[in-house]
């Protein structure tokens, strides 16, 4: 989700740089694990993106960040809006949830997700760094994934520009490439026939106009 004035802008440059920086928030379960490891070592390594990802996280007490103002503004929308049918609904309320500058929905297809699991299981997550010292994931403020050093990722626990990264080992012996992860779903998502039977008859209380998207479910 971004501004539509410069998302398209900004999403040609990040995609023409040779170096990308992320920032997220420091929710392990999210964003500092071994998936989103795996998933920035994807995209360096293995389609060859960008030479190097560096993927930060705020300090404790400075973890405000600008999207949290951009879901606010939306938060405030939804207050505003009676009732929300449909996925089509909630397109329509984010795109219009600003006047100026209104935000970009990207519409995700089945064919944009992926499974990270198969090239994830050929990296190995140590414990220790390649100088023996132990790896702090969850006290991190960068990592770093680079094309200069396949096998490896960069931890680093302040913001200091001269600190020294911790070196870990990441790759698998005799694994110089990582696989490429295949689509996560291969066909239609089935809905449990019970929950399709309560969601249709639901219906009853929807207007006209938004039931097609309930009564199109399959059992």
């Amino acid at each position: 989700m971004h501004d539509a004035k410069s998302s398209k802008s900004d999403m040609t440059k990040a995609l023409n740089a040779s170096n990308l920086i992320a920032w997220s928030d420091s929710c392990g379960g999210q964003n500092k694990n071994e998936n989103i490891i795996s998933f920035w070592y994807y995209l360096v390594h293995v389609k060859q993106m960008f030479k190097s990802i560096e993927h930060k996280f705020p300090i404790p007490g400075h973890t405000f960040l600008p999207c949290d103002r951009d879901f606010a503004v939306i938060e405030k929308k939804k207050r505003k809006t009676p009732a929300v049918y449909n996925p089509e609904g909630w397109y329509s309320l984010v795109e219009k949830a600003k006047t100026t500058n209104p935000f970009q929905v990207v519409r995700m297809r089945r064919q944009d997700f992926i499974d990270i699991a198969p090239m994830k299981q050929q990296l190995i997550f140590r414990n220790t760094a390649a100088d023996g010292s132990k790896v702090k994931l969850q006290k991190a403020t960068r990592i770093k994934v680079s094309q200069d050093n396949p096998g490896y990722y960069f931890i680093a626990y302040s913001h200091k520009v001269d600190e020294a990264w911790q070196e870990v080992r990441i790759g698998r012996p005799g694994v110089h490439k990582p696989v490429q992860p295949q689509a996560l779903y291969w066909g239609r998502r089935e809905i449990a026939p019970a929950k399709v039977k309560d969601l249709k008859a639901l219906c009853a209380f929807i207007p006209v106009q938004f039931r097609e998207f309930y009564t199109s479910l399959k059992l």
